[in-house]
């Protein structure tokens, strides 16, 4: 987070993410002396490179002209790296944009071309806002959260939706539904697409996405996008309900896994530490471990960080945060 002779920024950056090839990283900046002509006064996005120390304001337009509104990462990108999704109170980037809320779009990085993706099927921008967008995998789709009510037929619930773009038509759908296509009745949010683009999963405090959800909390659910048939995850190994909030859901980089943050005690034995957790699904078989826990398999004392949540490339490791001082030996400086 410098200029591009090394100069430390003036202001606070956040949410950097490696481009897919690792040769970049893109953040957040409130800073305005990271790139020149940044008068707009508002948070932007930047790439930097790391081999030269170049740097570019990613939120501008086709003709390098900042937005004129705030612009938020972390940034998500196709698999390719050629495109990257943010969420932008910026009314600059496309033409005919009198939004005055955050909207999410997708920005081609060899043209600067603009998409607006927080619209309609006729390109009608949302009536609320829209944010946290992630690109599929093969950048032809883009998931987002939205509180708009105008962005599909008959949506009446009154709270936060996840709804699936797809670009090169502009056609729209709302995904935080039940198998039939029947709306939620709670808020939904933090949407992740599988490796192979064909699944979403999402975090939602609805009680009739699946049946028998009585716990009366947020839970973990993977939409198959191809038929819409979904199935809720933060259960135990026997497909009982937790007893406690989830969010935070990320998929192993092979897809067979999702990872999750719970306050549930009875999703694995022997969680008596009244607090959260990190856990591990597996698709296929339902079997669920934690992986906040000790070498010894004893159970942390104290909370356990929901982000960020990260495997390794190969899936054989998680890296996360957490407050407890018993996960490992001589962990006394009582900090995260």
């Amino acid at each position: 987070s410098t200029d591009a002779a090394g100069a430390q920024a003036n202001r606070d950056s956040y949410y950097p993410v490696f481009s897919p090839d690792g040769t970049k990283v893109f953040f957040e900046s409130a800073a305005s002396n990271l790139a020149p002509g940044d008068t707009n006064d508002a948070n932007d996005i930047y790439a930097k490179t790391l081999a030269t120390g170049a740097i570019e304001r990613v939120s501008s337009d086709a003709m390098g002209a900042p937005g004129d509104g705030l612009s938020s990462g972390p940034v998500s990108f196709s698999l390719d790296g050629t495109k990257v999704a943010f969420s932008s109170e910026a009314s600059n980037f496309v033409a005919g944009d009198t939004i005055p809320w955050t909207e999410v779009f997708v920005k081609t990085l060899a043209t600067g071309a603009f998409e607006r993706a927080s619209t309609d099927a006729m390109g009608v921008g949302g009536n609320s806002s829209s944010y946290g967008p992630v690109l599929s995998p093969d950048g032809t789709k883009v998931a987002f959260t939205s509180n708009a009510s105008n962005l599909v037929p008959g949506d009446t619930n009154g709270t936060e939706d996840i709804f699936l773009k797809t670009l090169a038509t502009g056609a729209i759908a709302r995904i935080s539904t039940d198998a039939a296509g029947a709306q939620a009745n709670g808020g939904s949010s933090n949407p992740v697409f599988s490796p192979d683009g064909t699944k979403v999963a999402f975090a939602s405090g609805a009680s009739n996405l699946v049946p028998g959800d009585t716990n009366g909390t947020s839970d973990i659910f993977v939409k198959t996008l191809a038929t819409g048939a979904i199935a809720r995850i933060s259960t135990d190994a026997a497909g009982v309900q937790g007893n406690g909030a989830c969010g935070g859901p990320t998929f192993s980089p092979d897809g067979t896994k999702v990872a999750f943050f719970s306050d549930a005690s009875n999703l694995v034995p022997g969680d008596t530490n009244g607090t959260g957790d990190n856990f591990v699904k597996t698709l296929a078989t339902g079997a669920i471990s934690v992986v906040t826990i000790a070498a010894d398999s004893v159970h942390p004392e104290a909370f356990s960080l929901p982000y960020p949540f990260l495997f390794s490339p190969d899936w054989t490791k998680v890296a996360f945060g957490s407050l407890a001082s018993d996960i490992v030996p001589n962990d006394t400086n009582n900090a995260d």
